[in-house]
C-alpha cells in the first residue's frame, strides 16, 4: 500500500509524489522530537492492542467460528454469525475453559500493563524538544545533564559539560 495512494495524482515520478512523502517524513520527524520519551508510548500500546489482538481476540474469534462451522453442519447451511448460546452450545467444554482461562489471564496481564505504562506516562519529566530550546530563556540549574560514569567509583566521564549522576556502587554486582 502506498502511503500516498488516497490522493489523485501520477503514479509515475512526480513533484507531487516527493511533496506527500517530504510531508510525511517532516511530520514524522516532528512527532520524534516532540516527544520526551517514546518507550512509555510504546509500553502503552504493547499493553493495551497487543495483548487484544494476540491473546483475547483469538481465544474468543475461535470459540465463535468453531461453533459457527460446528452450527453449519448440524442443519446444513449457514445462519450467519454465532450467538453467545452457539458458543455454549456447539463448543467442547474443555475447549471453553482453555480460552475463558486465556482471556482472563490475557485481560489481567494487559490491564496490568496498560497501568503500569499510563502510570510511567504521567510520571515522564517532560524535556523541551531540541527545536524548542534555543529559543527558551533556562537559567535553572536543574537541566544541565548527567549520565551514568565510569570507573571504579562511577565518577569518570570525558565530557566537560556533562555531571556524573549519583553512583550506584552495587549496581555491577
Amino acid at each position: 500500500m502506498q502511503p500516498s495512494g488516497g490522493t489523485n495524482y501520477r503514479r509515475a515520478f512526480c513533484w507531487q509524489r516527493v511533496l506527500v512523502r517530504t510531508g510525511i517524513m517532516v511530520v514524522v520527524v516532528f512527532v520524534a522530537e516532540s516527544v520526551p520519551s517514546f518507550g512509555p508510548l510504546l509500553d502503552l500500546v504493547g499493553g493495551s492492542t497487543l495483548t487484544l489482538s494476540s491473546i483475547v481476540f483469538p481465544c474468543i474469534f475461535f470459540c465463535f467460528i468453531n461453533a459457527r462451522k460446528k452450527k453449519m453442519l448440524e442443519h446444513g447451511h449457514d445462519h450467519g454469525v454465532a450467538s453467545f448460546s452457539d458458543v455454549l452450545k456447539y463448543n467442547k467444554t474443555w475447549i471453553l475453559v482453555a480460552s475463558a482461562i486465556c482471556v482472563v489471564f490475557g485481560i489481567i496481564g494487559g490491564g496490568a500493563a496498560t497501568f503500569s505504562a499510563i502510570v510511567e506516562i504521567t510520571s515522564t519529566k517532560f524535556e523541551y524538544p531540541c527545536y524548542v530550546s534555543p529559543f527558551l530563556n533556562l537559567t535553572d540549574s536543574s537541566d544541565s545533564s548527567s549520565t551514568n560514569c565510569c570507573g571504579e567509583y562511577q565518577n569518570i566521564t570525558v565530557f566537560d559539560s556533562v555531571t556524573c549522576s549519583n553512583p550506584d556502587l552495587n549496581f555491577y554486582g
